[in-house]
């Protein structure tokens, strides 16, 4: 049985405990990105039918600065081959209901996606959160909707 997301989503407010540094991506278009991943959002979305536990969803978001830019007149959108040097270390986040998790948020891909009026070219960076939990509050777990049942 997989997991059962709730209609009725929970923004969450947080505190984060750290944060990543700033990382940089060597492009094989010879564009050199920094980027700087952080924690936008987190909000419970359901619970695990098997263990009444909360499920989290955490939203990232990143700063970007240009520091070398191999400027074109057309590109074609594609992704792109990336160098990353540095990564975020796992952050330490304390949610408004008790709950604490763990987040590392990580490049997943850069797409080139076109040009801007001046030959700059613009990218899509996909950043996806590993999330641990930490600690859960024996009053937010749930029944579980079902028991397992072992074969033998």
């Amino acid at each position: 049985m997989g997991i059962v997301l709730s209609i009725e989503t929970e923004i969450m407010s947080f505190e984060v405990e750290g944060e990543c540094d700033w990382m940089t991506a060597e492009l094989e278009d010879g564009t050199v990105l920094a980027i700087k991943p952080y924690i936008g959002q987190i909000a419970r979305v359901g619970y695990d039918p098997n263990t009444g536990v909360p499920i989290y969803a955490v939203g990232t978001g990143f700063q970007l600065r240009y520091i070398s830019v191999q400027k074109r007149n057309h590109v074609f959108p594609e992704l792109v081959k990336a160098k990353i040097s540095g990564e975020c270390p796992w952050i330490n986040v304390k949610i408004d209901d008790g709950s604490i998790l763990k987040v590392k948020p990580n490049i997943v891909s850069i797409v080139r996606i076109g040009v801007d009026p001046a030959g700059v070219p613009q990218y899509m960076i996909q950043i996806q959160a590993a999330i641990q939990v930490q600690k859960i509050p024996k009053e937010l777990i749930k029944k579980p909707a079902h028991k397992t049942m072992m074969h033998t």
